[in-house]
């Protein structure tokens, strides 16, 4: 078990205009922004430029990072990448039902 660390759960949503149902998760001991700036410059392999949509502070970030991987997309398939697409569940229809489930699992709207 990981020990737990301040930080930030993050919520990116791809900008790049090839597809505009594509996020990503993930946590961070920086701030959101600057580690998604790091992810665009790294990982120009997968197509997608992403932006910060939503964040959260958190005492343990790996444990509310696995509280969305788990409950993010319907029956825990966000379990298999922190890169996902909301074609694979019909109640996430736009960009704020993503924010608003993602905000739910953090605990910080009900």
């Amino acid at each position: 078990m990981r020990k737990p660390k301040k930080g930030y759960v993050y919520l990116l949503k791809n900008i790049s205009g090839n597809d505009d149902t594509v996020y990503k998760f993930g946590c961070t001991t920086v701030s959101p922004e600057v580690r998604c700036k790091k992810i665009n410059s790294e990982n120009k392999r997968w197509g997608y430029e992403f932006e910060v949509i939503s964040s959260f502070k958190s005492f343990n970030v790996f444990a509310d990072e696995n509280k969305v991987r788990g409950g993010i997309l319907f029956c825990g398939a966000g379990m298999i990448s922190e890169i996902f697409s909301t074609d694979l569940d019909d109640d996430l229809n736009c960009k704020t039902d993503v924010v608003n489930r993602f905000l739910k699992l953090g605990g910080v709207i009900k």
